[in-house]
């Protein structure tokens, strides 16, 4: 018997033991009248056919599946993306010997790296005064995302697997853009939340990054591709995310820096396609003005200003003026909390489950403004949930990841360079963006910081290798 058809017998065994446990559920849920019982029990054993059936596509699979970010169950974090990395979990431990994954080995310093960030996330979740089985949990949900990381790290065998994941994102980020436009449509409402619901925004500038680098700028450029970059500009626009405009404004001049520095073949393509790229950045502009949504621009930039909480002409039952204010409640609140658990912090995810007893603010704001949210910043929610270890654990992690990418360019050949040049864009992006926004602690984006990361050390592993075979 061969190793595959040892591993099919033993799919097959373990579909059939999934079969017998969504049927009690099933069972369950009739009994209880629980409608998310009844849905696992028809979809676990689909979703379990789907995914292996399209064992090519198993990767793009999973990054997709980061665009449906409604919840299942609130109390264990279970979005739809934690299923699909369970099942790529179990892909991988069932199919690792076999020639879609790759040899490489994981350097030393990111071995450690990531060693010491996991290890502080668990601790804060042990040593939290509100110790129990969900601390522990959520620290092992932080574990699955470097578990997946690593699964995309292996999945990589050549360059073209790492853009292969890019237009997976790309195009997950296109249907929760549709599904957006259709949720705005039915509801009215500029700023409904489509199938990634307030991802999306975390998303698009992440999405339009990697279309100027993979067609623009590489001289790829199709129709398609125009559309969709305009569309998810738009989109973007409509909602109304400062912080979104932000980061990609900066990511992109940060990008053309380091192009123009350390790329000469990037130089060349951005002044050969220049004259398009000018056209639809006007055309995109033109849009903006033909759909109204510039006003949304000026309104929103005009909203900004550093004297906080003087407005007094606001209505009755409102007290702040604008997200920034609202904000700095959080933020406020955190700080609070992190002062009394400076070391640890409270707990992975934990934060908006206990944030009501560090509260300084009367009752009626906290349970507007700050009830059951998190910190507002990826760097603000590693110190408030694991404490100073694990935000230092995480800026080593992000900068040795960082330092990686940065690398990568200086030792890629022309036909890898633009790959390469992305890859530290985006690294810079998510530790940039996470100075002020960012959640990329939480479920669907974690799972993509991570996995962009692990592009970084496959890319920087594979470059090495090249070099060594043309020496």
């Amino acid at each position: 018997m061969t190793e595959i058809s040892r591993t099919e017998t033993l799919l097959r065994k373990i579909y059939f033991a999934l079969v017998i446990f969504c049927i009690i559920i099933l069972n369950y849920g009739i009994i209880i009248n629980k409608k998310v019982f009844l849905l696992a029990a028809f979809g676990i054993p689909l979703v379990f056919l789907i995914f292996f059936s399209l064992r090519k596509y198993y990767l793009e699979i999973f990054i997709i599946s980061l665009f449906f970010t409604k919840v299942i169950y609130w109390p264990l974090r279970l979005y739809p993306t934690l299923i699909f990395a369970l099942l790529l979990i179990f892909f991988y431990l069932t199919h690792k010997d076999e020639n879609i994954f790759n040899h490489l080995k994981v350097p030393t310093f990111v071995k450690t790296s990531s060693a010491f960030l996991i290890t502080t996330v668990f601790i804060a979740g042990i040593l939290t005064p509100y110790f129990s089985f969900f601390t522990v949990y959520y620290s092992f949900i932080f574990l699955m995302f470097f578990l997946t990381a690593y699964i995309v790290f292996k999945s990589i065998t050549d360059f073209e697997k790492i853009k292969n994941l890019f237009n997976a994102f790309i195009l997950g980020t296109f249907i929760a853009g549709i599904t957006k436009i259709i949720a705005m449509i039915d509801t009215g409402f500029l700023r409904a939340l489509g199938s990634a619901e307030y991802y999306y925004m975390e998303f698009t500038p992440i999405a339009l990054i990697m279309i100027l680098f993979l067609y623009y700028v590489s001289g790829d450029l199709n129709p398609k591709i125009v559309f969709i970059s305009i569309f998810l500009f738009i989109t973007m626009i409509a909602d109304q995310s400062r912080f979104a405009w932000l980061g990609l404004i900066i990511s992109l001049v940060y990008g053309i820096i380091i192009s123009f520095i350390l790329s000469p073949e990037i130089k060349i393509y951005l002044k050969k396609k220049f004259p398009v790229i000018v056209i639809v950045v006007i055309i995109s502009i033109g849009l903006v003005f033909a759909l109204g949504l510039h006003k949304i621009i000026t309104t929103r930039v005009s909203e900004v200003h550093f004297e906080f909480f003087q407005s007094v002409d606001l209505p009755q039952d409102q007290v702040i003026s604008n997200s920034l204010e609202s904000r700095m409640l959080i933020w406020i609140t955190a700080y609070n909390t992190f002062l009394q658990h400076p070391i640890t912090g409270v707990g992975y995810f934990m934060f908006l489950e206990v944030s009501e007893n560090y509260n300084i603010f009367p009752d009626f704001i906290y349970d507007l403004y700050i009830a059951k949210c998190d910190a507002h910043t990826t760097y603000f929610n590693f110190l408030v949930d694991t404490g100073i270890l694990g935000l230092s654990a995480f800026l080593i992690f992000g900068i040795t990841i960082y330092i990686l990418s940065f690398k990568s360019i200086k030792i890629s050949p022309k036909e890898n360079k633009t790959v390469s040049v992305l890859l530290n864009v985006l690294m810079f992006h998510m530790l940039f963006n996470s100075l002020y926004a960012g959640s990329y602690n939480l479920v669907p984006s974690a799972f993509l910081f991570y996995s962009i990361s692990a592009s970084v050390v496959a890319n920087y592993l594979l470059l090495k290798e090249k070099l060594k075979i043309n020496s």
